[in-house]
C-alpha cells in the first residue's frame, strides 16, 4: 500500500486479490489443533514478553494499529482534500490568465495572432482539465474516505467490545482466583495449627494438665478446622476452574477479535487500492501524454496484496507469538516453607495427588465427547449444514481441553516433587518441569505454565507418563492404596477419644509424660518364619489392637508381606500388623 500511494493501476486486476482472501479453508481430516499461524493477526499479536503478567498487551497493539488505519484513511482524505483545492485553486488562476489573454489577443494580427491563440486554447485546456481532475478526486478519493473513515472506527469498536468484556471478566475472576487461594492458605495454616495442639496435648507438652475432655475438645476443633480447610481448598479448585474456562473464552475473543480486524485492515487495503485504481483511472483518461509514467507506476498500484500486507505488517508490528500462560494449583502443603508435620504433609500431598488424578479423568471424558462433537460437526461443515465457525468453536473447546491437561499434569509433577522433598529421595522428572514457573510474591508462591507455540502439546507422551508415574508411585513411603489421611485420622482420633488414661502402662522414667494411645502389647506369640527383616522410618500410633507401635529405628522380623499396604511381623516379641510404608527392607 506504501508502495501504492504514487502509483496508478489497470482496473482488470483490480478484485482478484480479494476474491482469494475470502476463499473457505479445507476441513481438516485430522483432530483439531491450536491454530495461531503467525502470518496471520490471531498468531501474532499476543505478547512480545512470554514472562509478561498484563494479558491485553498483545490485543491493545493491535487495537493501536487499526486506529492507525483509521487516522491513515483521515490523514489522507485531508492531504487528497488539500490538493483538490490546490488544482481548482489553479483550474481558476488558468482560467483568470486565459481571459485576460483573450482580451490582449485582439491586439495582434496575423501568424503572431495564430500563434498566441494557440497558447491560449493550452490555457484554457489546462483549466479545464485540472477542473476536472479535482472533481476526479472528491469524487474518487475525499468522499469515499470520509464514509471509510467512520465505518472502520463504528466496526472497530464492535469487534473490540466482545473482547473488553472478556478480558474484565478475566480480571474479576482472578482475583476471585487470589482470595479464594490466601482463604485455602489461611484455612490450612489454620488446621495445621488445630492438628499440632491436638498432638502436644496427647503427648501432654502443655504447661498445665490435659483431660481427657480438653483432648476431646481440641479433637473436635482440629475436625472443624479440617472440615473449612477442606471447603476453603474446595472452592480454591473451583476458583481455578473457572479461571481456566474464563481465560479460555477471552483466548477465543481475541483470535475471534483479531481475525475481525485483520478482516478489516484487509478491507481497508482493497478499499484505497479500488481508490487508487480509479484516481489512476481519471488520470489516464486525462493525460494521454503521461502513459510512460503510468506504465511504470500501475505496475507498482497492481502490485498490492492486502495478504501479502497483512504478513509484513504482523512481521513489522507484531508484538509477538501465543505463548499459553495458566497459574497452577499451588497448595499450602506443596510449599516446604509453610511450617507443617512431615507426616501430615505426606498424607494431605497423597490426597491433592488423587484430587488431581481425579480431575485428569473427568476431562479425559470430556474429551472423548468434544472429540465425538467435533467429528459431528465437521461433517456437517462438509454437508453443508452448518458453517466454519461452529467447527472452530468445537475445535477451540478441545484445544483449552488439551492445554487444562498439560495444566493438571504440570501441579501432579508439582505435588510429586514436593512428595519426594519430604521423603528425601530424589525428585520426578516431566517433560514439562522446564516450562513451569515459580515467583514468590508478598511471601506467596504462585507458580504458572508458560507453554510456547512451538512446543508441540503431545497428550499421548503426557498419559505415558502419568501411567507410569501412578504405576510406580509409592509417594515415598506413603502408598497410594493405603488408608487415606482421613480414615486413619478419624481413626486415631477416635481412639484416642474412647480409651481411658488410665489403660495405658505409665512411661518410662527418662521419657516424657505423654498420653497413652493404645493398650498394654500382649505377651509374645509363637514365633513365624522370618522372611525378612526391616527398619521403621516413622514413628506410627496404632489405630486397633492388633497394630504394631512404631518407634523411629525400631527393626521387625517380617513374616507376611503378600500385600502391598500392611505387612505382618513382630517387634520385641508382639506379632501384629503394621504399614508396608513406614519401614524400609533391610
Amino acid at each position: 500500500l506504501k508502495m501504492a500511494v504514487y502509483a496508478m493501476v489497470d482496473e482488470d486486476s483490480l478484485y482478484s486479490v480479494r476474491d482469494s482472501l475470502y476463499a473457505l479453508p479445507t476441513v481438516s481430516t485430522d483432530q483439531p489443533v491450536p491454530d495461531f499461524d503467525r502470518a496471520q493477526f490471531h498468531g501474532a499479536f499476543w505478547t512480545a514478553d512470554a514472562n509478561a503478567q498484563s494479558l491485553e498487551d498483545g490485543f491493545e497493539a493491535l487495537k493501536k494499529y487499526s486506529r492507525q488505519g483509521s487516522d491513515f484513511c483521515k490523514d489522507i482524505g485531508e492531504i487528497m482534500k488539500e490538493r483538490a483545492a490546490l488544482e481548482d485553486m489553479y483550474s481558476k488562476k488558468l482560467q483568470a490568465l486565459y481571459t485576460k489573454s483573450a482580451k490582449i489577443a485582439d491586439n495582434t494580427f496575423g501568424t503572431l495572432k495564430m500563434a498566441w491563440n494557440l497558447v491560449l486554447g493550452e490555457f484554457k485546456e489546462r483549466a479545464d482539465w485540472h477542473m476536472a481532475l479535482c472533481e476526479n478526486i472528491k469524487r474518487s478519493t475525499c468522499d469515499p474516505l470520509v464514509v471509510l473513515e467512520k465505518q472502520l472506527r463504528k466496526d472497530h469498536k464492535v469487534i473490540a467490545t466482545p473482547v473488553e468484556k472478556a478480558l474484565k471478566t478475566v480480571y474479576e475472576i482472578n482475583g476471585l482466583v487470589a482470595k479464594c487461594k490466601r482463604t485455602a492458605h489461611s484455612k490450612s495454616k489454620e488446621a495445621e495449627m488445630a492438628n499440632v495442639a491436638v498432638d502436644e496435648a496427647s503427648q501432654n507438652m502443655t504447661a498445665k494438665a490435659i483431660t481427657e475432655k480438653d483432648v476431646a475438645k481440641l479433637a473436635k476443633a482440629a475436625s472443624n478446622a479440617e472440615r473449612l480447610r477442606d471447603k476453603a481448598d474446595s472452592a480454591y479448585r473451583d476458583s481455578m476452574e473457572k479461571a481456566a474456562h474464563a481465560q479460555a473464552e477471552w483466548e477465543t475473543a481475541v483470535i475471534n477479535g483479531c481475525k475481525g480486524f485483520q478482516h478489516l485492515e484487509e478491507d481497508r487495503i482493497a478499499s484505497l487500492k479500488k481508490m487508487l485504481v480509479e484516481h489512476a483511472l481519471g488520470l489516464q483518461a486525462m493525460v494521454p501524454t503521461t502513459d510512460k509514467c503510468l506504465s511504470t507506476l500501475s505496475r507498482a498500484i497492481d502490485s498490492i496484496a492486502p495478504a501479502d500486507d497483512v504478513v509484513l505488517i504482523c512481521q513489522e508490528r507484531g508484538t509477538g507469538p501465543y505463548v499459553f500462560v495458566q497459574g497452577l494449583y499451588d497448595c499450602y502443603e506443596e510449599n516446604m516453607q509453610n511450617a507443617m508435620e512431615r507426616q501430615r504433609r505426606r498424607t494431605m500431598l497423597v490426597d491433592k495427588v488423587a484430587l488431581l488424578r481425579q480431575e485428569l479423568d473427568k476431562k479425559e471424558k470430556m474429551r472423548v465427547g468434544l472429540l465425538k462433537m467435533w467429528e459431528a460437526t465437521r461433517d456437517s461443515v462438509r454437508d453443508g449444514k452448518s458453517d466454519h465457525r461452529s467447527l472452530f468453536a468445537v475445535s477451540r473447546r478441545v484445544v483449552s481441553l488439551d492445554f487444562g491437561f498439560a495444566t493438571i499434569h504440570a501441579g501432579l509433577f508439582m505435588l510429586r516433587c514436593s512428595l519426594a522433598d519430604v521423603a528425601g529421595a530424589e525428585r520426578p522428572t516431566s517433560v514439562l518441569s522446564h516450562m513451569i514457573d515459580k515467583r514468590e510474591d508478598k511471601g506467596m508462591c504462585n507458580s504458572y505454565l508458560r507453554m510456547p507455540l512451538s512446543y508441540r502439546l503431545d497428550l499421548d507422551l503426557l498419559r505415558r507418563e502419568e501411567a507410569m508415574a501412578a504405576a510406580t508411585d509409592t509417594m515415598h513411603g506413603q502408598p497410594m492404596a493405603a488408608v487415606t489421611r482421613r480414615q486413619t485420622m478419624d481413626q486415631t482420633r477416635s481412639s484416642r477419644m474412647s480409651r481411658p488414661l488410665s489403660s495405658a502402662p505409665p512411661p518410662p522414667a527418662s521419657a516424657p509424660p505423654t498420653l497413652a494411645l493404645a493398650p498394654a502389647p500382649p505377651p509374645a506369640e509363637p514365633a513365624l518364619p522370618v522372611l525378612c527383616r526391616c527398619r521403621a522410618l516413622y514413628d506410627y500410633e496404632p489405630a486397633e489392637e492388633d497394630e504394631l507401635r512404631l518407634r523411629v529405628g525400631d527393626e521387625l522380623e517380617v513374616a507376611d508381606n503378600s500385600d502391598d499396604t500392611w505387612w505382618q511381623g513382630t517387634l520385641k516379641g508382639r506379632l501384629g500388623v503394621f504399614p508396608a510404608a513406614y519401614v524400609k527392607v533391610l
